[in-house]
């Protein structure tokens, strides 16, 4: 579970981007680029998930 989050935030990343690529249909922005800089923002989001991963496998283990 401690790598879902990251996951979860490097799969948004994905849609943004094919979103992007397919000229913005699905997720509407008032930008044209905007989809894309969610992507960069979402994949680095899911680096810093993936980087503290064991952390927050730590802290579920401690949980009851």
């Amino acid at each position: 579970f401690a790598h879902a989050p990251a996951y979860m935030s490097f799969m948004l990343g994905v849609r943004f981007l094919a979103d992007h690529f397919r000229g913005d249909t699905y997720f509407k922005v008032s930008d044209r680029g905007d989809n894309l800089n969610r992507a960069k923002e979402q994949f680095a989001l899911s680096e810093r998930l993936a980087q503290v991963a064991s952390d927050l496998h730590e802290w579920l283990q401690e949980k009851p």
